[in-house]
């Protein structure tokens, strides 16, 4: 018998004034899951985790913790561990005192509050900071404080909204690591926020992707990103961002097919059902736009020619930013051929079986890349 959620969302809706910020929200998270909810600044995320946590009020629908209806029970009683995006720390209390606040309010027995602040504090690398004021932490030190404060509760449901933002790489890149660690010791459900599709990717067991209120894909990060469901996550999930191009589709001939500008002409599935809208767009990933050296690797590249932008190095690979027709196009090399530099001319290959299809009004996706068909002129 499988596990019930620990969380349920349900045709969440949620505005402010005439701005609906929420629309529809439905997912179940289960015991133990570390899923991350990732979307573009102003996508809902903060209010989806307030509302959650009891923060926020919701116009409609209904949220389930524990197979309980959480509708009108405060806050402090919904026992949901919570980071918030902003983590401003009391500078006049020690680190052990800010750590401790959620405790304290709630009315925990101080022997019991020193007992989880000491053993969070471990886990996190601060213990030998908890008599310090936050004033004398360093800037990483205090994300951590914060992110402790958020998780002493003795609970196995934590929210963390976009805990990391604003540090650098590096130290990015090691707390990434310590939460994975830290979600495992704890043995809880984490439910994480980001803007950031790396992290996301980085993080997740399981990704949600929140476009315009709606979580418009839900699924392990990798076949989100190989397999998107929806435009938004087949452009926003990875980095580089992926390529896309808006175009109409044919039906002129025997097939349905459609034209990307100075790429060429591709044909497609013969399902004509699902070219009614006509309007669709086409992403390609950015790996999958390669530099054409030698002979075809497939029946089914496409050669073009673009012109070079930019080429940024990032030592094992470089991404180069080009142009073809007015649009931009983004390739990720292992290493290009030498010689190219910006505003010349290269001829470039894209394997049409690896570009994929979405409606190019609700951005829904329609065909994989597999069915797609080169129809070189």
């Amino acid at each position: 018998m499988p596990d019930r959620p620990i969380l349920s969302v349900r045709e969440v809706h949620k505005s402010f004034k005439q701005v609906q910020v929420l629309r529809g929200v439905s997912f179940d998270i289960g015991p133990g899951a570390f899923a991350v909810v990732y979307g573009l600044p102003g996508a809902g995320k903060s209010v989806l985790l307030r509302a959650i946590v009891g923060l926020e009020s919701i116009d409609s629908g209904r949220i389930t913790i524990r197979g309980e209806n959480v509708a009108g029970v405060h806050a402090g009683k919904r026992n949901i561990g919570y980071v918030p995006q902003s983590f401003a720390l009391f500078p006049n209390r020690s680190v052990h005192d800010n750590i401790a606040y959620p405790l304290t309010l709630i009315g925990v027995d101080r022997s019991e509050i020193s007992s989880a602040v000491d053993s969070i504090a471990t886990m996190l690398q601060i213990r030998e900071h908890l008599d310090k004021l936050p004033s004398q932490l360093s800037g990483g030190q205090k994300q951590r404080v914060a992110i402790a404060r958020g998780l002493v509760k003795n609970t196995e449901l934590f929210l963390l909204d976009d805990p990391l933002a604003g540090l650098d790489f590096k130290l990015r890149e090691r707390l990434i690591d310590d939460l994975r660690e830290l979600q495992d010791t704890l043995a809880a459900t984490f439910i994480y926020a980001t803007s950031d599709p790396v992290e996301s990717l980085s993080l997740a067991e399981r990704l949600l992707a929140l476009d315009g209120g709606s979580i418009v894909d839900d699924q392990p990060p990798l076949s989100m990103y190989r397999y998107p469901k929806h435009v938004f996550s087949a452009e926003r999930v990875g980095f580089p961002a992926g390529n896309s191009v808006r175009t109409v589709v044919s039906t002129d001939g025997t097939r349905p097919s459609c034209e990307i500008p100075g790429i060429g002409t591709l044909v497609l599935p013969t399902a004509t059902g699902l070219w009614d809208r006509r309007e669709v767009t086409l992403v390609i990933k950015p790996e999958d736009v390669a530099f054409a050296t030698g002979s075809a690797a497939t029946t089914s590249a496409v050669e073009f020619e673009a012109r070079i932008q930019l080429r940024e190095d990032l030592g094992g690979e470089e991404i180069v930013y080009l142009e073809v027709e007015g649009f931009p196009l983004r390739s990720v090399q292992r290493r290009g051929p030498d010689g190219y530099r910006g505003g010349d001319s290269v001829r470039l290959r894209i394997d049409a079986a690896r570009i994929r299809v979405f409606d190019g009004r609700t951005g829904v996706f329609i065909a994989n890349g597999e069915e797609l068909i080169d129809a070189r002129n």
